[in-house]
């Protein structure tokens, strides 16, 4: 944002109209999280009416707004994760993760894994996404098996 040398000369409405599009998309179709950063000088004098507007469009919509310090205690959680795909006969996923007490996290678990279908965890969210399809549970009550393939 602004009029200096290394601006791309984005005005206000069309840096606004670009965010809610990105944020549209990252909760409709890619779950990912968006990190901006607002540089202090930036905002000062250029971003503030923009910085502002992301704010209000993200809290509306009932995204969590993190600090870097929430962020990295999050990635931190979440490379903790380990999953044992079902292998064999044993056709249950092992969880194992020292997750902190306040880690929000589900896991997607597919529908099909390897031929097999999946038996367990009905009654939780289904989400397909890129043609996938998978089912949302908590990694406290993990209980994932999957019936053999005919």
């Amino acid at each position: 944002l602004g009029d200096h040398e290394i601006s791309l000369r984005v005005g206000t409405a069309e840096a606004c109209a670009l965010y809610d599009a990105v944020l549209d998309e990252s909760l409709a179709r890619w779950r990912s999280a968006l990190a901006v950063n607002a540089h202090p000088g930036n905002f000062a004098r250029y971003a503030r009416d923009w910085a502002q507007h992301l704010t209000r469009t993200t809290a509306a919509k009932g995204v969590p707004i993190w600090n870097a310090e929430r962020w990295l205690e999050f990635v931190d959680a979440r490379d903790s994760v380990r999953l044992e795909l079902p292998t064999g006969g044993d056709r249950r996923w092992r969880f194992d993760a020292a997750l902190p007490s306040d880690a929000d996290l589900t896991l997607l678990i597919p529908e099909r894994h390897d031929g097999a279908r999946l038996t367990s965890a009905t009654g939780t969210p289904t989400f397909e996404i890129h043609g996938w399809r998978y089912r949302a549970v908590s990694p406290d009550g993990l209980d994932a098996t999957y019936a053999p393939p005919r």
